[in-house]
């Protein structure tokens, strides 16, 4: 095995010029094929150690470790402007990638125990580097640009294209926003566009890569129609919300914004699904698209019987709040008076107060949640077909809550106007 001679204390144990191959240089870097100088040694008259260094999982950080066997106590490293303690022989650090230039790196580090210091050197060699440009997107029609970076002697091929670099060795791949999105995935609120790549260098060595482009998207929150609605209605309201200044359409039409809310009518022409597409654009970033699916039928009081017929008709309200836990899963029908709601994302949660099976002047809640879409209101009387989901706290006034059932409403059907009263009694 070949050793490195430190004729002085001061004289730097080294590596013998084995690069570090990274390909994980920005965030959202895929790493691939890494070569991670897992096992170099190094051997001195008096020192033995062995460094590790591994590209971490966030694509931006490399972690360095010196492994020292024969370390004394109170050994320790100097490194990055860092000092870290020699803990059952080894001492790690974390190295953010952006520190590193194009090509070979060479850093130091300094090893210290019983007194003595003695100078250390590693080799990382930084293949290439991509940042992300979107000033294109305020074009139109709009696009971006993954820029590549590459270290002296390298080629570089997108796809399936070998790249012609520019005197700076240096190449801008535009992709359309069009063809962007029709290969790209939502997450994390952004747009998210795979860009494959492969790098050779003047030794023939091919690594692979798949940068993630990251490009923001515009804000959108829907809250009306709930996704996958049944309703008797000609027509549905869509709202929600964007960013002040974004560009809204609804199936193509165009819909006012104001203080960053929009609101418009969607016309359901005939019995059966109508998808409803929701695409919102803002300068600078991708638009946002979402699509809802709402089913139309003929009588909406007609399919709420075609659930009841599964029903529990033994389940009344006292039935159900001796034991919400016990009966989870079974279908119920209940009716009464909403006393509280408020719909969010599509999604409906509402306070009743049950008619049927409740003492006299006391008041019987029953919280519910509805995915879906009514013509109930604040003071509806109602009736629910859902099933029971145990129990739920719920806030009544000045802090104090309470403990009511809870149930997963599959309808919620307004009841005809009556000679009820308009309100009911407060508490």
């Amino acid at each position: 095995m070949p050793e490195d001679s430190i004729a002085e204390e001061e004289a730097p144990a080294r590596a013998k010029a084995i690069p570090t191959w990274i390909l994980g240089v920005a965030s959202g870097a895929v790493l691939c094929l890494i070569v991670a100088l897992s096992a170099l040694l190094f051997f001195g008259k008096s020192l033995n150690y062995t460094t590790q260094i591994t590209p971490q999982p966030d694509g931006a950080s490399l972690a360095i470790v010196f492994n020292f066997p024969d370390a004394p106590a109170g050994a320790a490293v100097e490194f990055s402007g860092k000092r870290s303690p020699v803990v059952n022989g080894t001492a790690r650090f974390d190295f953010p990638i952006e520190q590193l230039g194009l090509g070979d790196n060479r850093l130091k580090a300094v090893y210290s125990a019983d007194g003595k210091t003695t100078p250390l050197e590693l080799t990382i060699a930084r293949r290439h580097k991509i940042t992300l440009d979107l000033a294109g997107l305020g074009s139109s029609p709009p696009f971006f640009e993954t820029v590549f970076m590459l270290a002296k002697g390298e080629s570089l091929t997108v796809g399936n294209q070998l790249a012609a670099l520019d005197g700076q060795n240096t190449y801008r791949y535009k992709m359309a926003l069009s063809d962007a999105l029709t290969v790209s995935e939502q997450k994390d609120n952004q747009l998210v566009v795979h860009v494959p790549f492969q790098l050779k260098n003047a030794q023939g060595s091919v690594d692979s890569g798949d940068y993630l482009a990251k490009l923001p998207l515009t804000d959108l929150r829907i809250d009306r129609p709930a996704a996958d609605a049944v309703v008797d209605s000609p027509s549905v309201v869509c709202s929600g919300e964007t960013e002040e200044g974004a560009v809204v359409t609804v199936n193509g039409d165009r819909t006012a914004v104001t203080a960053g809310r929009f609101e418009t009518k969607v016309a359901l022409p005939k019995s059966g699904e109508t998808a409803i597409e929701v695409t919102s654009k803002s300068a600078g970033k991708a638009p946002r698209r979402e699509t809802l699916r709402v089913k139309r039928v003929e009588n909406l009081e007609a399919e709420a019987l075609k659930y009841a017929a599964g029903v529990d008709g033994t389940i009344d309200y006292p039935t159900l709040g001796r034991n919400p836990d016990g009966l989870v899963g079974r279908k119920v029908k209940m009716s009464g008076r909403i006393v509280n709601i408020k719909t969010e994302l599509g999604v409906t949660v509402f306070l009743l107060y049950v008619s049927a099976g409740c003492p006299k002047e006391s008041r019987c809640g029953l919280y519910g949640v509805f995915k879906g879409e009514s013509q109930a209101g604040l003071y509806s009387w109602v009736t629910v077909y859902g099933e029971v989901r145990g129990k739920r706290d719920v806030q009544i006034k000045d802090g104090e809550s309470i403990q009511v059932p809870a149930v997963e409403a599959a309808f919620l059907i307004p009841e005809k106007p009556t000679s009820r009263k308009s309100k009911p009694k407060k508490r």
